[in-house]
């Protein structure tokens, strides 16, 4: 319920009977905890495709503590770490993004739990594949009178998890019969831009991502 929860609010529409059942049949229960200074930090489930990962974490605080109050606001310090276990660097198979952690409501949660999710996208979701997930320090940020928000670490340590994933078996369609050549602009400032030729070379969809593939003669992140 609380993937389909996100996806529904991420699409702002209903799901489909068929996308339900398809989140239902997917999802891979965790479930490892690690505690430091009484706040318990668990992977409880994960979703994957191949090329994204979605992680539902749930933080518990010590007893009294109200993380579902709504004054309260959860950050981090630093970025999350997440990682092949074998050793191997990620950014050579893949484009990655690290997402901010995003607090959802979750019905079955008590006032002392809130329910976070953590999204990367990469290749190397391989089913079987093993993956290190690794935060360092826990940190309540509180949003101020003047618009900034003041931290303060909460559990100093480090969560360190090892998963091992599945995926949704390779599913993915080529949508693409042969590449397609059009114009694409590449802005210099808010109204002056240069326009350059580019190939689409690959279009893959996936049940959960999408993966764009082209070449050009300027620099690839230019045209993102």
């Amino acid at each position: 319920n609380w993937f389909r929860n996100y996806f529904t609010q991420n699409s702002g529409a209903p799901l489909s009977p068929e996308q339900a059942d398809y989140i239902e049949e997917s999802v891979q229960d965790v479930c490892m905890s690690r505690t430091h200074n009484g706040y318990t930090l668990t992977v409880e489930s994960a979703l994957t495709d191949g090329f994204s990962a979605f992680l539902k974490l749930t933080l518990g605080g010590p007893e009294g503590v109200a993380l579902n109050a709504d004054d309260y606001g959860y950050t981090y310090k630093g970025k999350p770490i997440f990682y092949p276990a074998d050793g191997s660097d990620p950014t050579r198979s893949g484009t990655w993004r690290m997402s901010e952690w995003r607090n959802l409501e979750d019905a079955d949660t008590e006032d002392n739990e809130i329910s976070i999710l953590y999204t990367a996208q990469g290749s190397g979701f391989d089913a079987g594949s093993k993956w290190i997930l690794e935060l360092e320090d826990l940190t309540a940020g509180y949003l101020q009178e003047d618009g900034f928000y003041r931290d303060t670490v909460i559990a100093e340590g480090v969560f360190r998890y090892e998963l091992v994933l599945t995926d949704s078996e390779g599913e993915e369609m080529q949508l693409l019969p042969q590449p397609m050549e059009y114009t694409a602009r590449v802005y210099v400032s808010e109204s002056e831009y240069e326009e350059v030729e580019v190939t689409l070379t690959s279009f893959i969809l996936r049940p959960l991502s999408a993966d764009l593939l082209f070449k050009s003669n300027v620099d690839a992140a230019s045209l993102v």
